[in-house]
């Protein structure tokens, strides 16, 4: 069982929502607001970053009656920053207000009344900088349903998650989430790109320190449509959204070919990553202090040295048993080519004997 929250969480303890907008549609963000503002639990503030023109979503009617409520905090990109980066300043902006806890919320979504309470129980219940995250119902644009369950399409065996799992496999949706606001300063050192998306950032941080836990309830509404950032792939719509499902022949297509690319790209990456030890050992091979040593195994020692990084790094993955199978054959058909290249330095470095 796990530890009780030692730190004081009062009953009444602020919760910060960072809202990321970009060119929300009027109807579907003004449903976002309106289900913010029917929460069950009231003590919470909501930043929201545009990436957009601000001004222009404000001058909706159906928009400006929510900036009366001081509860939303409004706020302008000086440029365009992309959804993971913006998602952070939401985050980063909401520690000015010292919160308990920070969730992220999408601009076309409908959270149930719930969702706040019942995530804040499930994080006060958890150890020190955790996360909890809940399950979702995926609805159409109208909101009419689609599945009862967004975990049976991204991750069905929900539990309490490790660092190795989620570098395996992220399972985070952000939409879901709810953590510790000292995560948010800690999320933002991570030596990771800054375009990777906020809620795999905060997940990695949250199963370092307290954990990454599940809700099992369906806590929002997942709506999908054309404009999806990211979306459940079996119920992405084309450019002339009629709310048809797309059919499971052309879902499956799509899947594959965003597997080859996957694919290709870290057969590229594993390419790069030869190149650079056969420099480096040929690098080596020339110096006459260490060539009579490893001047024959200088290559295949920095093969087994990158192998093994790359089993460390990733773990038991398929990706990397196929990464190193590759490193394999490649050390097999450029062995010869490389002793040749070593007998030629070899040559060059012997000194010219006096005739």
């Amino acid at each position: 069982m796990a530890p009780v929250r030692t730190q004081s969480s009062p009953a009444s303890a602020l919760v910060a929502i960072a809202l990321a907008a970009y060119q929300p549609k009027p109807r579907f963000f003004a449903q976002q607001l309106q289900s913010l503002v029917a929460q069950t639990y009231k003590n919470w503030v909501c930043v929201i970053t545009f990436d957009s023109s601000m001004r222009e979503t404000l001058s909706n009617r159906s928009i400006k009656k929510f900036t009366r409520d001081k509860r939303f905090i409004w706020r302008q990109n000086r440029r365009r920053l992309g959804f993971a980066q913006n998602f952070q300043r939401a985050m980063m902006l909401s520690l000015k207000y010292q919160p308990y806890a920070i969730a992220f919320c999408d601009q076309d979504d409908v959270w149930l009344p719930t969702k706040l309470q019942t995530s804040l129980d499930a994080l006060q219940a958890r150890p020190p900088r955790s996360l909890v995250h809940c399950d979702a119902t995926v609805v159409s644009r109208n909101l009419q349903l689609l599945a009862p369950s967004n975990w049976a399409f991204w991750s069905p065996d929900q539990h309490a998650a490790s660092v190795r799992h989620l570098l395996h496999k992220p399972t985070v949706v952000g939409a879901s989430a709810m953590f510790d606001a000292r995560l948010a300063r800690i999320s933002l050192r991570l030596p990771i790109p800054p375009s990777t998306p906020h809620d795999y950032r905060v997940s990695l941080v949250a199963a370092l320190y307290g954990g990454v836990y599940p809700i099992h309830q369906q806590l929002y509404l997942y709506r999908q449509h054309a404009g999806n950032v990211f979306g459940v792939p079996k119920f992405r719509k084309d450019a002339a959204t009629r709310g048809t499902v797309t059919s499971e022949m052309a879902w499956s297509i799509r899947s594959l070919a965003t597997k080859m690319r996957m694919l290709h790209k870290q057969v590229q990456r594993g390419c790069d990553r030869f190149e650079k030890m056969k420099v480096l050992a040929h690098g080596i091979s020339g110096e006459t202090r260490w060539g009579r040593l490893y001047r024959s195994h200088a290559f295949l020692v920095m093969l087994f040295l990158g192998s093994a990084v790359e089993y460390a790094v990733r773990g038991k993955g398929a990706q990397s048993v196929l990464t190193m199978s590759m490193y394999g054959i490649l050390s097999l058909v450029r062995r010869s080519s490389i002793k040749r290249r070593l007998r030629i330095s070899r040559q060059r470095s012997a000194p010219h004997r006096r005739s």
